[in-house]
Parts: C-alpha cells; sequence; structure tokens
C-alpha cells in the first residue's frame, strides 16, 4: 500500500466523500434557509439567505470544482474521455446556475424574483447532490482501479494544496 505522507488511498477516497457529503449538507441547509425565507414572504430574509447561499456556492463549491478538474479529472480523462467530459459539463452547468443565482439576487424585493430564486436554488441542489454521487461511484473507484497505488492519496493532497481562487 503506497501513502503520501500518512494518507492513503482508502483514506483519501473516505476524505473525498466525506468532503462530499458536507458539502452536499451545506448546500441543503442553505437552500431550505432561502426557501424558508422566500415562502415566509420576507424580502429582507430572504436577501440574506441568497447572499449566503452565493458566498457558499463561490467560494466552496466552485473551487472544489475547479480543484476536482485540475487534479482529478486531469488523470481520469485518460481512463475515460467521456465520463469526464461529461462530469465536466456539469460542472459547467453548475457555474452557470450560480451566475444566475448572483444574478437574481436583485430581484428578491419582488415575490416573483423570491419564487425564481428558490427554482434555481433547487436546481443547483438536485444537479450537485447527483454530480457529488456519480463523482464518488464512478471518478473515485475508477481512479483506485486503474492508477498505481498512491495516486488518489497524491491527487487529493493536490487538490487540496491548490489555491481557493485557482
Amino acid at each position: 500500500m503506497s501513502t503520501v505522507g500518512e494518507l492513503t488511498d482508502h483514506a483519501a477516497q473516505q476524505r473525498m466523500e466525506a468532503h462530499h457529503v458536507q458539502l452536499v449538507a451545506a448546500v441543503d441547509d442553505a437552500v431550505a434557509e432561502l426557501e424558508g425565507a422566500c415562502l415566509d414572504d420576507d424580502a429582507a430574509a430572504a436577501r440574506n439567505a441568497a447572499a449566503r447561499f452565493q458566498i457558499l456556492l463561490e467560494e466552496s463549491v466552485l473551487p472544489h470544482a475547479t480543484g476536482e478538474e485540475r487534479t482529478l479529472y486531469a488523470v481520469a480523462e485518460a481512463l475515460n474521455g467521456a465520463l469526464v467530459q461529461s462530469l465536466t459539463e456539469e460542472h459547467d452547468v453548475l457555474r452557470d446556475l450560480i451566475r444566475a443565482c448572483g444574478a437574481l439576487a436583485g430581484d428578491l424585493g419582488q415575490r416573483s424574483g423570491r419564487v425564481a430564486h428558490v427554482g434555481l436554488a433547487h436546481e443547483v441542489r438536485a444537479l450537485f447532490r447527483a454530480h457529488a454521487h456519480k463523482e464518488d461511484s464512478f471518478v473515485t473507484p475508477l481512479l483506485l482501479r486503474e492508477t498505481p497505488a498512491g495516486t488518489l492519496a497524491k491527487l487529493f493532497v493536490d487538490m487540496h494544496a491548490l489555491p481557493a481562487g485557482a
């Protein structure tokens, strides 16, 4: 069993999956908060919830996606290009949805804007949940199976060594 420092491939896989669980839960919580504020017809609370949701997406979800593309996907592409292409396209859709959420923030004073924002938030949540599941079910096992021991651990370390805005 090869390790990077004290990190094994198995431990890296567990950490990746745990991180996805944390991110999905954070997105779930943020969507629930946004939905509650919007359904209560509280424009100020909706603006605050939308701002927190946007920060989560821009500071946690998007950097995570970029890190995956630059590390995991870069190696996995040679092993299953169609899988990586589809996941990269999902990242692109996620980025578009996140930009759309940001653009709608100015409309939260109107009920129709709040309803539209909640709809987009649900789209983000659904896509992100399914996407994280695919990565855990297909990408990580592919890398474990098809790359030399220690590769996944190194990719995990490399992914988390990238600057947040990289």
